[in-house]
């Protein structure tokens, strides 16, 4: 089996660390997506040992199929669109005169160090607000946010499973239930420097006035634990309607 450098140096990582040999493996699997043998480690291993380098010896093994060039033209694919499938990487060798398989295509970008897993996803913050979330924080560089409360609330769905999961060569795939409406259920809370307020658990929509009841049942005792002298505290929430409607207005001014 072909070890491609990346796959190497998390060996010889690993194996620093006092790592044994089935355990660096199960922690290729698990952490890498590399799968790899007892004696492909137990090899390279004993080569590293006997050599010195991660470098294949001059001479060994077949010619590579792919040239540099085309190694750099899957790198940079991968660098622009990290979900391009291999077929679609095919089709990018092709159109350079480049043709090899899909399985040379699969072997090459894993020795590249591309590994198979799960997408990771962020909050999508569009262009005006990344300017103005800039601009805050220049504005606060040097806030050390003692007083600070800060707040919001968030979806939770129920029933819900991982993207991707294992089984077993051989085994039919086990089905993951999936109802039709799962439950979902909706939190609120702050937090500050002092520690966290109470934790509201509500279901439906929140409008203002079911917004000032939770304040008034989460918020309004912590302030009165933590922060008792009278504008000591500086609450920080989003801009989102409910928050700044009349209703929500005017019970700042009443609290």
């Amino acid at each position: 089996m072909v070890l491609s450098d990346y796959a190497k140096l998390r060996i010889l990582s690993l194996h620093w660390r006092g790592y044994k040999i089935s355990s660096i493996v199960e922690y290729l699997v698990l952490e890498d997506s590399i799968i790899v043998s007892k004696q492909s480690v137990r090899l390279f291993l004993k080569r590293y040992g006997e050599r010195g380098t991660i470098a294949r010896k001059e001479g060994s093994g077949l010619p590579p199929k792919l040239s540099p060039a085309a190694l750099e033209v899957i790198d940079t694919a991968m660098r622009e669109d990290d979900e391009l499938t291999a077929t679609q990487l095919q089709s990018k060798l092709a159109a350079k005169e480049i043709y090899v398989s899909l399985t040379t295509i699969l072997r090459n970008r894993q020795q590249l160090g591309w590994v198979y897993r799960g997408s990771a996803y962020c909050q999508l913050i569009r262009n005006e607000n990344k300017q103005k979330r800039l601009e805050w924080a220049r504005a606060n560089l040097h806030e050390t946010f003692d007083n600070v409360i800060w707040s919001d609330e968030s979806s939770i769905q129920l029933d819900t499973h991982r993207r991707f999961c294992c089984r077993k060569e051989g085994e039919k795939p086990r089905p993951k239930p999936r109802p039709k409406h799962p439950i979902k259920v909706h939190v609120w809370a702050g937090i500050s420097k002092k520690g966290p307020t109470g934790i509201c658990i509500f279901e439906g929509v929140m409008d203002a006035p079911l917004y000032c009841e939770i304040l008034q049942r989460t918020l309004l005792p912590f302030l009165e634990k933590k922060f008792s002298e009278p504008n000591s505290h500086h609450f920080v929430q989003d801009n989102d309607p409910k928050h700044t409607s009349r209703h929500a207005q005017k019970f700042y001014e009443e609290q």
